[in-house]
């Protein structure tokens, strides 16, 4: 279904581009009361598209990210699409994530910290999900517009945990962290 609207988008455009550089005329479309006809399409366009999806709410999967090199901060980046990962029983040594209209979900529980890390998160128009363990500590430093964190998790009381310094740039955009 993705390829044909592609496919439609591409058409529309190359026609609109060729009308407004000259090579073809579209005068006749005014003339043809085709207007009528939108509205059953567009219906029958939408309920063939609920009809054939599958459980779009769970079609991401979870990504066991490899083990990141010795100090190596992982990066992670979404444009206009999803990324769900999980470090469970790998080091982790820090991370970027970057998101543009798109969202990104990172579980760090069962993550093997060995010292205090760094996460810094840039959002415009998306969202970035965060789970951490009940026995680290989380530090939020946010800036932006429109958009902000929202830390649901409790700081540990013991003195051995881990501390992970947020560094969020939320611009519509949020930042949901949580254990």
């Amino acid at each position: 279904m993705k390829r044909f609207i592609g496919l439609i988008l591409i058409a529309v455009g190359v026609v609109v581009l060729l009308k407004n550089l000259g090579y073809i005329n579209l005068d006749w479309l005014h003339s043809i009361e085709w207007k009528i006809y939108i509205w059953p399409i567009v219906l029958i366009f939408v309920g063939i598209n609920l009809l054939s999806s599958n459980n779009r709410k769970n079609r991401l999967e979870t990504v066991k990210l490899s083990e990141p090199a010795e100090g190596e901060a992982i990066k992670i980046s979404c444009c206009l699409t999803g990324n769900r990962s999980s470090l469970n029983g790998s080091r982790f040594y820090g991370a970027k994530i970057e998101t543009l209209c798109g969202g990104a979900e990172l579980d760090l529980r069962g993550a093997i910290i060995g010292q205090d890390v760094k996460i810094d998160i840039s959002t415009l128009m998306g969202g970035v999900s965060l789970w951490v363990d009940k026995d680290v500590n989380i530090q939020v430093s946010n800036s932006g517009f429109a958009g902000g964190v929202n830390n649901k998790t409790s700081n540990s009381t013991n003195a051995n945990s881990k501390t992970i310094l947020i560094n969020a740039q939320c611009y519509f955009g949020g930042v949901s962290i949580q254990n």
